[in-house]
């Protein structure tokens, strides 16, 4: 996936050349109310097919009222959106990130897909609690090393056991590979090294995703 930011002519030319690869998410303020909704619809008109947004950057959690004009939306365009739900290395507070809001949301948007973006840690029994109440919730795992994900008190051993079992479908590879100091393919080898069963690392590093997208 790409992202919608400073790049914006860089993206979409990626995205036209090779639209088979990459798929656009647009990233929007909520507190720009009205203004964020047609940001959607327009990044939509473009092409980009999903939403990024980060609670913590901007201090309120996933259910604030500022956040609803933008789930409706994305419903309305059936399109997923991602959410910053893990620890933050800023000076703002991570609270507004723990996966309990998001089974808020799951809630009120029963038709919402929602994508937790780098997997909820360190939070991960309510992650993982959330993921099983609410069938339009994803995961994914972007931001860490898959070698620390199946590591033995790291806080990932939850993860692991559901999302080789109830949440199976519902558990997305990410890299930001640019930030880890490894290619996308090492980090996806290193998915495959978990103690997963053979069809459940498929369904994390492609067919969850593709379901959840639309590719075929």
């Amino acid at each position: 996936m790409m992202r919608w930011g400073l790049r914006r002519l860089s993206s979409l030319t990626w995205m036209k050349r090779y639209p088979d690869k990459f798929i656009g998410m647009a990233g929007v303020d909520p507190f720009k109310g009205v203004d964020a909704v047609r940001e959607i619809r327009r990044c939509y008109d473009l092409g980009l097919r999903g939403v990024s947004v980060r609670p913590f950057i901007f201090g309120i959690p996933p259910h604030h009222a500022k956040m609803y004009p933008i789930y409706s939306t994305c419903v309305e365009l059936d399109i997923p959106i991602w959410l910053h739900t893990s620890i933050n290395y800023s000076s703002k507070t991570m609270e507004v990130e723990q996966p309990v809001y998001l089974d808020i949301v799951a809630q009120d948007f029963p038709e919402l897909k929602l994508i937790a973006g780098h997997g909820g840690w360190p939070w991960m029994n309510e992650m993982v609690a959330v993921a099983w109440r609410n069938a339009n919730v994803y995961i994914d795992i972007s931001g860490y090393l898959p070698r620390y994900i199946g590591m033995q008190g790291t806080g990932w051993e939850p993860l692991i056991h559901f999302g080789n079992s109830v949440i199976q479908d519902r558990v997305l590879f990410g890299s930001v590979w640019i930030l880890m100091g490894m290619s996308i393919k090492q980090l996806a080898e290193g998915v495959m090294e978990l103690p997963l069963k053979e069809e459940v690392k498929a369904k994390w590093l492609y067919h969850n995703a593709a379901r959840l997208f639309g590719v075929a």
